[in-house]
């Protein structure tokens, strides 16, 4: 197991605004529920001048849709509208957000959401600016899209992992190639059903690490997997606590590996 990886576990909490915890500003209002979907995901990213940059999906005209707020002195101010993602009639949340080395943004989200709180949710992607809203998995059956984290390589290739879609409740995994510009077949990841809630980082060797509830008995597990060499290697299970460990997150810091206590 490599050690040159930081996990951090978080739990979700509701949020009516999404904001800059270094001051407290207010970047948008009327945002989803739940603010940065289930914690799971990237939702702030910097440009390499910079700039900051956050996703989130906000109730406009009475659908919740994806907009990216911009700041260009360090968080002090936001553009909440800087640029709109998704617009009509249907419902689209939980949004990930990465940036690659040419400075161009990377979203992918639940979307085509018929009411809040169903489950025929399609997985989205797009880049921006440029690219158009791509559905990456069509929903055909429940559970549909859930929980999607994005992450860029060294190489800027793109990596997506989530749960359920096209249906069941496992963690699955995307790999766009820049080379072939083109999205490879997904992979089944979560070695048990149900197994949710993935993030997801590369680290400087280009390998992805990916966390993840897993279920292997009575309760909730934090599970971790490595894909190196194009080859996944068997999961290690993080078990930190007796009860169940519901939502995770994953940052790649090169050094260790730092675990909570409690």
């Amino acid at each position: 197991m490599k050690t040159n990886f930081l996990i951090i576990l978080i739990f979700v909490f509701h949020l009516l605004y999404i904001t800059t915890s270094f001051a407290g500003v207010i970047v948008a209002d009327s945002v989803f529920s739940a603010g940065s979907g289930l914690n799971n995901q990237r939702t702030i990213v910097r440009d390499s001048d910079g700039n900051l940059y956050i996703a989130y999906p906000k109730n406009y005209l009475g659908y919740y849709h994806i907009f990216i707020a911009f700041s260009s002195d360090g968080g002090t101010t936001w553009d909440p509208h800087w640029a709109t993602i998704t617009s009509g009639d249907k419902h689209n949340i939980q949004v990930s957000l990465a940036i690659d080395s040419y400075d161009t943004l990377h979203l992918v989200w639940v979307g085509n959401l018929t009411s809040i709180g169903s489950n025929n949710g399609d997985l989205m992607y797009r880049k921006y600016p440029g690219g158009t809203n791509t559905v990456i998995c069509a929903y055909s059956g429940y559970p549909g899209a859930h929980c999607p984290s994005i992450a860029v390589g060294p190489d800027d290739d793109i990596h997506v992992v989530y749960s359920g879609c096209p249906s069941g409740w496992r963690v699955r995994y995307l790999h766009y190639d820049r080379a072939t510009d083109s999205w490879d077949p997904p992979e089944d990841v979560g070695t048990h059903t149900p197994s949710r809630w993935p993030s997801v980082e590369i680290d400087s060797d280009n390998d992805v690490h990916l966390i993840y509830r897993n279920q292997p008995a009575a309760h909730y597990r934090t599970a971790h997997r490595e894909k190196t060499g194009g080859s996944w290697l068997p999961v290690e299970q993080i078990d930190i606590h007796l009860n169940s460990v519901e939502y995770s997150s994953i940052s790649v810091s090169y050094t260790h590996l730092t675990l909570p206590t409690n």
